[in-house]
């Protein structure tokens, strides 16, 4: 079965952090096969300039790859550290230290490629996406919108984003917003007639 993926961030980051979603109460998982992943590479190297050049590059490896576990399991980790850091429970230095131990272990060239300038992992697996990740993590935290992270204000959703406005409460409109209002209009109106009385 394909997913949409839902677009409320224009972070590498969070895009894939935020590959599962909250439906009727449940947790749906988004990438749950070879195919969702594909997709999902699919997505962001038509989406994201900044890192389409490297995610051509990791898809055709994750193509092959049959089994997913090993990265969903630090899209979960990323998930934890991220939202310990927007509950006050943990800093931006633990962050710098995950992203420094995992980017020596697992670095970049630089190249030069469209007339911008582009990290490219020395090896193509599943350890240097992780670095890729990481970078995006540290583009975050070096502009400082590490501090505007934010989990939407429906508290069934579990996606995150960048609120830069300071005044963005839900993951998008079209996703919570507008269902919010929605059930907003419906209890007001449901409570009308006993006002009435």
């Amino acid at each position: 079965m394909s997913h949409h993926f839902p677009d409320v961030s224009d972070c590498l980051i969070l895009d894939f952090i935020n590959t599962k979603i909250s439906k009727n109460g449940k947790i749906t998982e988004l990438i749950e096969s070879r195919s969702d992943l594909a997709n999902w590479f699919d997505h962001e190297i038509k989406k994201n300039s900044r890192y389409s050049y490297q995610l051509s590059l990791f898809k055709p490896y994750f193509e092959k790859a049959d089994d997913h576990s090993t990265l969903i399991a630090f899209r979960e980790l990323l998930y934890e550290k991220l939202s310990a850091l927007i509950a006050g429970e943990n800093t931006k230095i633990e962050l710098l230290d995950l992203i420094k131990i995992t980017t020596k272990v697992h670095p970049f060239s630089i190249e030069i490629i469209n007339d911008t300038l582009s990290f490219i992992p020395i090896t193509i697996d599943y350890h240097s996406f992780e670095s890729l990740i990481l970078l995006d993590l540290a583009q975050l935290i070096a502009n400082d919108d590490i501090h505007k992270l934010r989990r939407c204000t429906n508290p069934e959703c579990v996606l995150l984003f960048v609120d830069r406005t300071g005044r963005r409460k839900w993951c998008s409109m079209k996703i919570c917003g507008n269902r919010h209002k929605v059930e907003a209009f419906a209890k007001r109106k449901k409570q009308a007639p006993n006002e009435e009385i």
